[in-house]
């Protein structure tokens, strides 16, 4: 779904679950060791950024039978990575960065929020973060 995230602390994998029948849930896959802590995560359609111990970087997470493959390079070094959330071209990161992901291969940096770092919730049509709400996709 897109625009969606979730925190994933902890863990240097990730595994794809099939819940298409909740009485039987079905590993689909496990990811090798992604190389850091996977601290966040977002999503749009196949496409995933990851936030990892201090650092994103995208993966297509939709070839089954392959698992994740990167995308991009690692970007948004020496960040708080504590949140992300993807909407539609736009990723916003945990320390108020945000960048253009419609080349997810190449994100770029369209601006940068001051403030607290924060974890980054939705709400309609709004960016929650402890340093205030902000309108969806502007460039704090």
């Amino acid at each position: 779904p897109q625009g969606d995230g979730a925190d994933h602390d902890g863990h240097h994998t990730l595994t794809a679950v099939d819940l298409s029948d909740l009485d039987a849930p079905a590993i689909v896959w496990q990811s090798t060791d992604l190389g850091g802590t996977v601290r966040s995560l977002a999503w749009a359609g196949d496409l995933a950024a990851l936030a990892i111990d201090s650092w994103v970087r995208i993966y297509d997470l939709g070839d089954d039978a392959a698992g994740p493959m990167p995308v991009s390079q690692s970007f948004a070094e020496d960040a708080y990575q504590r949140g992300l959330l993807w909407d539609g071209t736009v990723l916003y990161t945990g320390d108020l960065k945000v960048y253009d992901v419609s080349d997810a291969s190449s994100p770029v940096l369209l601006g940068r929020g001051s403030g607290a770092r924060s974890r980054l919730y939705r709400r309609d049509d709004a960016i929650v973060t402890s340093a205030g709400v902000y309108p969806v996709q502007c460039a704090l």
